[in-house]
């Protein structure tokens, strides 16, 4: 069984349980109306033996709840508990399934679905290798079996780590503190380490790696035990004492080990009340994180030797694993803000030989393989593929933008696999050859249930792998039509798996042996459904949202139209719920960029939404039009080209007898608050404006030193998300003509700015400066800072505040309906 878990979704599940727990106290409303009811399914973790699966019901503010189905009795929640941590949750082969929260563990029976439950509880996990439940409540440890009996348990415990399915634990003996190392068998005294702040690092077989960490003096004391032979071997000292403590530890050959350390960074100047700035500087984020920096050392226990590298030349250096080569390289050597997409020189360490050698350059992005031998990139110009072992550099013939994170090798390290528009190609690493199999016409393939794993060290190295000689999920994708399907791809072959259509399908699990394949269908009138396809057949599990009846009626229509320049684009209508020929409605349009990949996006209650600080739901049972048309860029900038292809989406609507045109607002956030910005500097087709956290002057933003990203600005201009393409001196009328507030004396009808005082993605005085313009010039302007927010609010209450500030607006201007807050800017 292959479950595909990302990175990303785990930080942004995390992120989602701590904003319910720091939200406790920022309640909405009562009768709130976006108190969201609906909720998305996420984190699917079936049993091996698919009887059973878990899920978590993801709502705005939380994504704690789970919901446990059986295969057998589709479209039935049989049990669900709150306070889980979906990466907990464990079936064990006593027939129940584990899971564990922030004070809770549980274990349900499947057949019974009796609980039991634990409170209290400061950490727990299961371990499948000992079919052992594990559970510390900050003094003792409990070891009980696969059904929740104790079989073991340990006082005056005060900490516990579970280190690739081993339990280590820190307890208080007559001795004094010990680590020590639980097996089923026997417990084994490590070190008289002690303390809370151990960690351990690596265990494989009979060798772990530990450390203990002062954390007054920074000093950490790492050790390795060897219970083979009986012997444990201290650290010696490193870089002539310098507080460091070890983050990662690979094992290589011959009995060494590579190290990196977070070290105490010594050339940190003593604060003064000056702060010196060079021209030349490559490294300016280190003004703001350079109290700590990677160091790195090969440590050969036995022989009591440590041999630090050179990290001052090489900042990075990574093991992929290969044996005797590590990857060196300085990731900012060629950094000079202009582009993210740097070229970077990556040398290989010979750890045996105790020697650099170049292999050449890479691109942004690093991918290997399953077992580390090699270093793929596109280096800005070419695909390239480096043997670390012989230093052998090849060239593959692939030209389409693929990002580097969606291919992957074969584990049997035999083919490179590029999913790509109407084709997937396989690189055979042992001939040079590329073979392609061919995929329908207009579709683009991404591979949906390879094996990834980031380096938690490295944010752009990756080792992505799929199983050789078994189906791989592959889902492909017509971005034009937004059409998509699900199929199998193995031996050069692509088979259809669940046909083409309108619905937005998400890969769940693969069970080759099986035949079966677990994903999630759903639509914008359509909530998540999971569904099993055994055999070439679906068959549904569960309905998601079995309450919300109404969403089947929604409206949705797609328009095509053109730019002034002949491109092709497409607009998303969607009717309002109580659609009467008779009447006109007014129309609400939504902005940001390519807006129609959202057609088949469910429409949800509360706070979701296509563009911040709407949904669509509430608009369209509210007798409102949302209209989401598609922008592209050219050569006249960000601003003009926006206002073009905005404009020609609504004149497409011109023939809808039932839109009231002299009813019309426009609405965006972030770079779609500054597309509407700019637009309400322009255009004279809406009667309100609604932008926020957007840019109003490019040439301040340009030169601007972003703290968001701790760098200049220059590379979202230059490369990046406005596409100009150009430095601000050699065209400097393009960055002003596509500035809103130097045409800010144009806007006609009235506008509502919003931003979060703590935004420093877009500098919050972005929107003080573009409101201050308005107010010179006396326009019809109302400006909204929310105080401590940031670019997009945690805050329940002034989400809340905002959502239904934006609603008073497009209701006082397109309705007529007075409201109070607003009437003052026309007193």
């Amino acid at each position: 069984m292959a479950i595909k878990t990302h990175p990303l979704f785990l930080f942004l599940f995390l992120h989602l349980f701590s904003l319910q727990v720091s939200a406790q106290k920022d309640e909405l409303s009562p009768k709130s109306p976006f108190a969201g009811k609906t909720y998305d399914i996420s984190w699917v973790v079936p049993s091996e033996d698919l009887k059973y699966l878990t899920f978590q019901k993801t709502y705005d503010y939380s994504a704690d709840t789970l919901a446990l189905v059986s295969t057998k009795h589709p479209d039935k929640i049989p049990y669900q508990a709150p306070d889980v941590y979906p990466i907990s949750v464990k079936y064990t082969k006593g027939g129940a399934v584990f899971m564990s929260g922030g004070v809770t563990a549980r274990l349900v029976d499947l057949t019974s679905l009796k609980e039991q439950v634990w409170n209290g509880i400061r950490k727990a996990f299961y371990v499948p290798s000992y079919e052992r439940i594990v559970l510390f409540d900050g003094k003792g440890l409990r070891i009980l079996d696969a059904k929740g009996r104790l079989t073991e348990e340990m006082t005056q415990v005060s900490a516990v780590q579970e280190k690739d399915e081993r339990i280590f634990y820190t307890q208080k003996t007559a001795e004094g503190d010990q680590l020590m190392e639980w097996t089923p068998e026997t417990k084994h005294v490590l070190s008289a380490v002690g303390g809370e702040n151990f960690h351990v690092s690596y265990c494989r077989g009979p060798v772990v790696i530990y450390y203990h960490h002062d954390s007054r003096t920074g000093h950490a004391k790492m050790y390795l035990t060897d219970r083979s032979k009986q012997k444990t071997y201290a650290l010696p000292e490193y870089l002539d004492g310098t507080p460091s403590r070890p983050v990662e530890v690979s094992a290589l050959r011959s009995g060494r080990y590579f190290v990196t350390f977070a070290t105490e960074n010594k050339k940190v100047l003593q604060k003064s009340d000056v702060d010196i700035w060079y021209g030349n500087d490559n490294k300016l984020e280190n003004k703001f994180y350079n109290d700590e920096i990677m160091t790195y050392a090969i440590w050969n226990p036995v022989i009591n030797e440590i041999r630090p590298l050179d990290y001052q030349r090489f900042p990075t250096h990574i093991d992929t694993g290969e044996g005797r080569y590590l990857l060196a390289s300085d990731p900012k050597q060629n950094q000079d803000y202009i582009r993210q997409k740097i070229k970077q020189k990556f040398y290989r360490y010979d750890t045996e030989e105790d020697r650099y050698e170049v292999m050449g350059d890479t691109g942004l992005y690093q991918n290997t393989d399953k077992d580390g031998k090699y270093l793929l990139s596109h280096d800005n110009d070419n695909w390239v593929v480096y043997t670390i072992a012989t230093n052998e550099k090849r060239i593959i013939a692939v030209k389409d933008g693929i990002d580097a994170h969606e291919i992957f090798f074969s584990s049997d390290g035999n083919f490179v696999l590029f999913p790509r528009l109407e084709r997937i190609s396989a690189y055979d690493l042992r001939t040079g050859e590329l073979r392609e199999t061919p995929i329908s016409s207009g579709y683009t393939a991404t591979v949906a249930h390879g094996l990834r794993r980031g380096f938690s060290l490295h944010s752009f190295f990756y080792r992505n792998w799929y199983e050789a000689g078994q189906p791989l999920l592959i889902k492909v994708h017509n971005y034009s039509t937004s059409e998509q399907s699900i199929g199998l791809y193995r031996n050069e072959r692509f088979q259809g798996l669940v046909s083409s259509g309108s619905d937005n399908l998400t890969p769940i699990a693969a069970f080759p042996q099986q035949k079966s394949y677990l994903y999630l269908r759903s639509n914008y009138n359509l909530p998540p459904v999971l569904t099993l396809n055994t055999g070439f057949k679906d068959r549904v599990i569960y309905r998601s949202n079995p309450q919300d009846k109404s969403v089947s009626g929604a409206r949705m229509e797609k328009i095509a139209y053109t730019n002034s320049k002949g491109v092709a684009l497409t607009g998303v209508l969607f009717y309002p719920s109580t659609f009467d020929k008779s009447q006109k409605y007014p129309m609400i349009v939504g902005i940001y960029e390519l807006m129609h990949s959202n057609s088949n996006r469910y429409l949800r209650d509360g706070f979701a939404g296509r563009v911040e600080g709407i949904n669509i739901r509430y608009y369209l049972d509210r007798g409102y039009f949302i209209y989401l048309p598609d922008i592209v860029f050219d050569g006249r900038g960000p601003g003009r080209s926006a206002l073009d292809c905005v404009e020609s989406g609504v004149n497409a609507l011109r023939s809808h007898k039932h839109i009231d045109f002299a009813k019309l607002g426009l609405v965006g956030h972030s770079h779609g608050g500054y597309e509407t910005n700019f637009i309400a500097t322009q255009s004279k087709l809406f009667a309100a404006y609604v932008g926020g956290a957007g840019n109003s002057d490019l040439v301040r933003s340009y030169h601007s030193f972003n703290y968001n990203y701790t760098s200049p600005f220059y590379w979202q201009f230059e490369e990046q998300q406005y596409r100009l393409f150009k430095p601000f001196a050699e065209d400097k009328n393009l960055y002003i003509d596509n500035s809103p507030v130097y045409h800010a004396e144009k806007v006609t009808q009235p506008i509502l700015l919003w931003t979060g005082t703590n935004d420093q993605n877009i500098y919050w005085e972005q929107t003080m400066e573009y409101y201050l313009a308005l107010r010179r010039n006396d326009k019809k302007v109302v400006a909204l800072f929310y105080d401590k927010e940031d670019h997009s609010f945690e805050k329940r209450k002034n989400r809340e505040d905002l959502f239904v500030r934006i609603s008073d607006w497009f209701d006082y201007h397109l309705k007529g309906i007075r409201k109070d807050w607003i009437h003052v800017m026309n007193s």
